[in-house]
């Protein structure tokens, strides 16, 4: 937990010239936070770097299949060798990622009917997500999947929920090595169709999934509690003479509106 009190914001105002002459004390405001906020699931450190161990020898083979793949189009003397199996069902980045979670919750509230499909064929799913997050300059960018992966996950059965995993610090350099072919890596994600991926099950099971009790179809209805923050920011130490000046700042302004036109 962070050790700061309350969130401090530093940006400065466009307001700030006119009020540097106003005298100014620190105060807290209270914020009624959004009830829809999902927090991400707790993983203890250990636990990331041996996924992260794990994750990373499923993609055995592809740093040197795009190594080839690039000396190829170079025209070098090298024989290309197959695809490792792994790549088909890896998506990477923030954006595509996204965009299959988006995808997956808007046919969750369409009726679709296949009739091409082998019965025993199963569907392709995002499985697991893993998110370079101590790595990221600002984390606010990924701030959106959780709420995406638990809107996912209301719609599916128990046993194949979405995993959401933060990975380590230093779980991006690791991750480019491996793949060979990205200079950043901030997020990606396996399908249920993925090999090796039962090599993860294991440590995956261990993993909470993001929680959100308003999705829960338990017939129960319960109200979220408030969340309630402390904002620090200033205010005039004299109210009543800044709410004066404001109040001649508008009848100026009114009174220039009305001689331009």
């Amino acid at each position: 937990m962070s050790e700061n009190i309350a969130r401090v914001y530093t940006n400065t105002s466009r307001r700030a010239n006119r009020q540097q002459s106003i005298d100014r004390k620190l105060v807290y405001k209270s914020v009624l936070g959004n009830p829809f906020h999902i927090d991400w699931p707790t993983i203890s450190p250990g636990l990331q770097k041996r996924i992260l161990i794990q994750l990373t020898t499923l993609f055995d083979g592809v740093a040197a299949h795009y190594q080839l793949a690039g000396n190829a189009r170079k025209k070098l003397p090298m024989l290309l060798t197959s695809a490792p199996p792994i790549i088909p069902h890896l998506t990477v980045g923030i954006n595509k990622v996204t965009k299959a979670l988006e995808t997956e919750v808007r046919l969750g509230r369409q009726t679709v009917i296949t009739t091409n499909r082998a019965p025993d064929m199963a569907p392709v799913l995002t499985r697991v997500i893993f998110i370079c997050y101590e790595d990221l300059d600002t984390p606010a960018i990924v701030a959106h999947l959780p709420q995406l992966v638990a809107l996912c996950n209301a719609a599916r059965p128990d046993d194949c929920k979405i995993k959401v995993v933060q990975l380590p610090a230093g779980a991006q350099t690791s991750l480019v090595d491996a793949l060979g072919f990205l200079k950043r890596i901030s997020v990606m994600a396996l399908d249920n169709l993925a090999p090796g991926l039962i090599q993860l099950e294991p440590l995956l099971t261990t993993v909470p999934d993001p929680p959100a009790s308003w999705l829960a179809s338990t017939g129960e209805v319960a109200l979220e509690p408030s969340h309630v923050k402390q904002l620090l920011t200033t205010a005039p130490k004299d109210m009543k003479a800044a709410k004066e000046r404001r109040a001649q700042g508008r009848a100026a302004a009114k009174e220039r509106n009305r001689i331009n036109t």
